[in-house]
């Protein structure tokens, strides 16, 4: 009887250490998520409201406010991001840490 109770305290504490250590992996994995925010301007630094960003690939992604500003949450790490607006050339760029 006395190694049936050892052997279920041994499950236990795998069990608990497992747990923890799926917990603090899906805390890591979230933390490489970003926010990103920014302001778009034209080559005379006048905002450009209306302006697209997309995360390439998804269809993730926010319009610039009248001041030309952005704000983007939960941004992967590594991730292109797209600015669009009619008239200019589309841009890319990357987001990394």
């Amino acid at each position: 009887m006395y190694k049936i109770i050892e052997n279920n305290e041994k499950n236990r504490w795998r069990a608990i250490i497992s747990l923890l250590f799926m917990l603090f992996l899906a805390v890591g994995l979230n933390a490489q998520n970003f926010t990103v925010s920014g302001k778009v301007t034209d080559p005379d630094g006048n905002a450009l409201p209306g302006t697209a960003i997309v995360i390439k690939g998804t269809t993730v992604g926010a319009v610039t406010n009248d001041g030309g500003n952005y704000v983007l949450d939960n941004v992967p790490n590594g991730s292109v991001l797209e600015f669009k607006l009619v008239g200019f050339v589309t841009q890319e760029i990357q987001v990394s840490a």
